[in-house]
């Protein structure tokens, strides 16, 4: 099975591809080159270079986010793009999900917990556990919280990871909490996400194109000041 995965959901985007449960190509960039402007001709790129035609995909993987509302609505829009024109599943698990995933592999913690950054002082928070196997099990659904909210979650034995700032950083180290900084992972990343559709079984976590919409959790910034406009 070849996996095409691709992930915008925040500032850094990355796209990757695997065959047969390994990975066989990569690329990431930064905001510096908007997500609209690379995404598409990056995918070229990367099936050129492993010498892979769009018809050879069998999974479209995509990051739905939270995240960024422009950058999760630009990879969900090309992964269903690409997913009815080749007829193609999409594999679409939520972005702090996916960082989970990838932290119970590098981390001993038996709790996890992964942040956003969802501007206006609120962060994107997912909880974790983490069973024998290292597979992780989100305990509640996905919501924006105040870092009070989130530092007041964290036990001495739980590893956080996110894009926070240093200010965040030093107020998470004041609840004992284990910041995986050293893992270099801030981010959603595609490789993650290529190999966990390789190894997904279960038919039903692979949707048809249709069913697939970004996850943005909170409302976009334009919709809640067209709101506060009616409200005048």
């Amino acid at each position: 099975m070849i996996v095409l995965a691709l992930t915008t959901s925040t500032d850094r985007g990355s796209l990757a591809l695997a065959r047969s449960g390994r990975i066989i190509a990569t690329k990431a960039w930064t905001r510096t080159a908007q997500h609209s402007e690379t995404l598409t001709p990056q995918i070229a790129a990367l099936l050129k270079k492993s010498k892979l035609t769009p018809e050879q995909i069998d999974v479209i993987a995509v990051d739905r986010g939270p995240g960024s509302f422009t950058g999760c609505r630009i990879a969900v829009n090309v992964a269903k793009t690409l997913a009815f024109s080749l007829e193609k599943p999409v594999f679409a698990p939520y972005s702090l999900d996916l960082m989970a995933r990838e932290l119970a592999v590098n981390s001993r913690a038996k709790h996890l917990i992964c942040l956003l950054d969802a501007h206006k002082s609120l962060y994107y928070f997912g909880s974790y556990a983490v069973d024998k196997e290292g597979m992780t099990q989100r305990k509640e659904k996905i919501v924006a919280l105040s870092i009070q909210d989130i530092s007041s979650q964290i036990g001495p034995q739980t590893a956080v990871v996110g894009n926070f700032s240093r200010d965040v950083s030093e107020l998470l180290r004041k609840q004992k909490a284990k910041l995986s900084k050293s893992l270099s992972l801030n981010y959603p990343q595609a490789k993650t996400l290529a190999l966990w559709a390789s190894q997904t079984q279960a038919p039903g976590l692979f949707e048809n194109w249709t069913r697939v919409e970004p996850a943005y959790i909170r409302s976009p910034d334009v919709v809640e000041k067209l709101s506060a406009f009616r409200d005048t």
